[in-house]
């Protein structure tokens, strides 16, 4: 009987484990074929990710001689922007077709079942490879010792935005975590210098839809129509634009001061926006509403006339703003 070393027994495991030679078996390719593909997916992912960011996209291995030039990472982002996540390409990384979908881990599992494949699903710096529906590894490729991905919780297509705002009023709003806008906190009196009271949230939200927005193309702020006031928000995507006014109620600092009434002027502006879009870009418009007025008010007094809504206009999102510590809130409830 043949005995190994510690050192042997591990290397000959790694090699008996890698997606390289699962998918030799599996699928009967050669496997110097798979080991090229996996390389050179590893390569791209790592150099792409300066143009491609973190948005997701999957590479599949098709048929050998099905590819014509290798992809770029320009392309691949232009194909992401007009929804199309998922890359048929051979072993040398040339682009054979770019396929439509929503890209998620159980759709990239059916994808490789169907096409009888192997591919590589890219989130950000992580690598993941799957076979035939079944996820056989995964790697940081800037930083190959790094722990195992688990996903990016915060990014989200912009249909999404009713979780996209929960998200960023819990990390970034609650309890001041990332923008200070009380100016005096026992009070709920809102901030009003140096900035504007709506710039704070403005700002805030801006940054989270440019940064988490996965198929956004462009975001843009305080943009001017034909003749018309700005719009507060624009995300650009490839299925349309998505138009995000701000108003805030409650009280400032400078005795500026907005109750119920102005929940139904932002509804009446985005539908005057949008009754004069010449252009039809627009497919979706939200208002937000940040609230500091009492909970008691906020309870009672944020109703809207359904006629001011725009019929792709959905339902004001009025966010109340936090004002007491857990603490606080901990003495308050034992009352």
């Amino acid at each position: 009987m043949i005995s190994y070393s510690p050192e042997q027994m591990e290397a000959m495991k790694r090699v008996i484990s890698s997606t390289a030679a699962q998918a030799g078996v599996a699928l009967g390719e050669p496997i110097g074929r798979l080991e090229t593909f996996l390389k050179n997916a590893s390569g791209f992912i790592k150099r792409g990710r300066a143009t491609i960011g973190d948005r997701p996209y999957m590479l599949l291995l098709a048929k050998a001689g099905s590819g014509g030039a290798e992809i770029t990472a320009t392309q691949i982002l232009s194909h992401l922007r007009r929804g199309k996540p998922f890359f048929y390409v051979d072993e040398k990384l040339g682009l054979y077709r770019a396929e439509e979908g929503f890209l998620n881990l159980a759709d990239c599992g059916r994808r490789t079942e169907d096409a009888k494949t192997v591919g590589v699903a890219a989130f950000g710096a992580y690598r993941c490879d799957i076979l035939l529906g079944k996820i056989t590894a995964d790697q940081n490729v800037i930083y190959p010792d790094a722990g195992p991905w688990t996903g990016h919780k915060f990014l989200h297509p912009m249909s999404d935005f009713e979780i996209i705002l929960q998200e960023h009023k819990s990390n970034c709003l609650d309890r001041e975590k990332q923008v200070k806008y009380w100016a005096d906190r026992r009070h709920r009196i809102l901030r009003g210098k140096p900035d504007t009271t709506e710039s704070i949230f403005h700002l805030s939200l801006f940054w989270w839809l440019n940064n988490y927005v996965f198929d956004r193309l462009k975001v843009l702020g305080e943009t001017v129509g034909l003749g018309q006031d700005k719009t507060d928000i624009e995300v650009v995507t490839a299925h349309g634009t998505y138009l995000v006014e701000i108003k805030w109620l409650g009280r400032n600092e400078n005795g500026k001061e907005y109750g119920q009434s102005t929940i139904n002027t932002g509804l009446v502006q985005i539908k005057i926006y949008l009754e004069h879009d010449i252009d039809w870009q627009f497919v979706c418009a939200h208002l937000v509403v940040y609230d500091a007025r009492s909970l008691e008010a906020h309870q009672t007094e944020s109703g809207y006339q359904e006629s001011n809504l725009h019929p792709i206009c959905k339902a004001p999102h009025i966010l109340f703003l936090e004002s007491e510590t857990p603490s606080e809130a901990a003495r308050r409830t034992t009352r």
